[in-house]
């Protein structure tokens, strides 16, 4: 009875006074791809790398006391990285790749981060990531796959082309790849013959617009010259007695006798 309580520990749920517990706060639905306030994006494709330890939840259960016992162990972090993605737990998957990544670069590694950016939509940083694995690994097929699908969501369509070219020169029969390039190469070719109708059309717009002003300064110089001569209202009418139009007054000639 007299034992004290740690600072840590909960509160009662009610006091001696005999007041009951505030009911929790009501929270707010997650927005899409969010849980419990952290990104969740589950990526169940990638359990087949877990079939090994029985399933991904035996998997995570034994990658967690791995990393636990040996921090120093960058596959392990990788590896529970990668289960945190099946599980859509983006945040841990995120730092466990950082963390592999600080204990020994890795194209791996650097793959694994940038899959999970890429999901994310960061297709920016993506494409970096996917770089600097290269740079340790210029034939690693899975990094130039991803790289050429990355630049491809970003509109780069001739630096993914040549992304997936290499995919097939370190692996020819890489048939998501070879697919993916002929699609390429197909709206590149498009791209590059569609301009032509579009130049000529704006072409004719460009003349028909000179046209129309040039037209508009003649009158206005015509105008400004009847104007400085007296002749002629603003319309371009001519006054009384045709004098406006430049004539003289016309006078009937004179019948001889």
């Amino acid at each position: 009875a007299n034992a004290r309580r740690d600072a840590n520990s909960p509160a009662p749920a009610s006091s001696a006074s005999g007041a009951q517990p505030e009911a929790p706060a009501r929270r707010e639905p997650d927005r899409p791809g969010w849980r419990d306030g952290r990104r969740y994006n589950p990526e169940p494709a990638l359990a087949v790398l877990f079939e090994r330890f029985g399933g991904v939840d035996n998997a995570l259960h034994v990658l967690a006391k791995a990393t636990a016992e040996d921090s120093k162990d960058p596959v392990m972090w990788s590896d529970l990285g990668n289960a945190y993605r099946v599980k859509g737990e983006t945040d841990l998957a995120i730092a466990s790749f950082e963390t592999a990544l600080r204990l020994r670069p890795h194209p791996d590694f650097y793959l694994n981060l940038g899959g999970v950016r890429f999901v994310l939509g960061e297709t920016e940083e993506a494409v970096r990531l996917f770089t600097m694995g290269l740079s340790l690994n210029p034939r690693h097929v899975l990094l130039q796959y991803s790289l050429g699908n990355a630049l491809q969501s970003m509109g780069r369509k001739e630096d993914a082309a040549r992304a997936f070219e290499s995919t097939l020169r370190i692996q020819p029969d890489f048939a998501a790849a070879d697919q993916l390039l002929k699609k390429l190469k197909r709206q590149i070719r498009k791209d590059k013959s569609r301009p032509w109708p579009y130049i000529i059309a704006t072409g004719f717009l460009l003349l028909a617009i000179v046209n129309a002003a040039q037209t508009v300064v003649n009158r206005a110089v015509m105008r400004e010259r009847l104007a400085a001569q007296g002749i002629g209202s603003a319309n371009g009418v001519g006054h009384e007695n045709g004098r406006g139009n430049g004539f003289p007054k016309h006078r009937g000639k004179k019948g001889r006798h």
